[in-house]
């Protein structure tokens, strides 16, 4: 004789992830998972922990019960969408080499934090407007994050220009 015993769900508190991004939805407690009634953003529907890639604040309910299907229970979860920041780096620049170049980018303002990449030339990598002395072409990569923890990246590229009056080419030569 097996004795069947009532399951009892589990699933986290009230979740959060930025948007565009996933969540793993971790349920527990039962043999079989059924996630019914709004299932979208679900990458499947009848397991225990489900990726959720949802596009707005949704609330998941999941259904669970023993093997034999004798006791559900029901519990739900609901998954908040955060706002990424916003963020352009600015236009591309042409300088010659070792002429400084400001950066000012626009950013949203629930920015906090930003991380230049790479850092080579620049006179700071984690403030909002460094100062570039480039000698070589470099793209760089701006990337911020707002209070809530989510990243937003935009890049520019600041290219070498050669002014013909400060290249000098001989006319004559000599072997000595």
């Amino acid at each position: 004789v097996t004795v069947v015993h009532p399951v009892s769900l589990a699933v986290p508190g009230d979740m959060s992830v930025c948007a565009g991004n996933s969540v793993i939805i971790p349920a527990s407690g039962a043999m079989l998972y059924n996630w019914i009634n709004n299932t979208n953003g679900l990458n499947n529907t009848q397991i225990a922990n489900p990726t959720a890639t949802p596009s707005t604040t949704t609330t998941y309910t999941v259904t669970g019960s023993d093997a034999h299907k004798c006791f559900p229970d029901t519990a739900e979860v609901t998954v908040a969408v955060l706002p990424l920041p916003v963020v352009d780096a600015g236009a591309d620049e042409e300088v010659q080499a070792g002429t400084p170049v400001n950066f000012a980018p626009t950013f949203s303002t629930d920015v906090i934090q930003w991380a230049w990449t790479p850092a080579t030339y620049l006179s700071c990598s984690n403030c909002p407007s460094p100062i570039s002395t480039p000698l070589s072409e470099t793209l760089y990569t701006l990337t911020v994050k707002n209070g809530v923890g989510c990243t937003a990246k935009d890049s520019l590229r600041v290219k070498m220009i050669c002014d013909e009056a400060r290249v000098a080419i001989p006319n004559a030569f000599t072997p000595n």
